[in-house]
């Protein structure tokens, strides 16, 4: 549980940081998509929110995985992943 909410958050943060190194002004966006087959409702209620790379989703988060801003029942066994869309 714990790898996988490790893995998760450095994922989402390693793509964030690469768009803000090599595109921060192009309009990037980024999408919350649910991976697991069976998510957390709060989490399946974001499925494909999308929001400009540099603003947080619905739930105060900057990725999936955010321990910063996430409760640790949030963040636990998180399977969800960010999509980043630069045009």
């Amino acid at each position: 549980t714990g790898a996988t909410a490790f893995a998760t958050a450095i994922a989402g943060w390693a793509a964030l940081e690469a768009v803000r190194q090599c595109a921060p002004r192009r309009g990037a966006t980024k999408t919350w998509d649910v991976t697991s087959g069976n998510p957390r409702p709060s989490h399946a209620a974001m499925n494909g929110e999308t929001v400009p790379y540099d603003e947080l989703f619905s739930n105060g988060a900057k990725w999936p995985g955010d321990a910063d801003a996430l409760s640790a029942e949030e963040v636990a066994n998180c399977q969800c992943a960010v999509t980043i869309e630069i045009p």
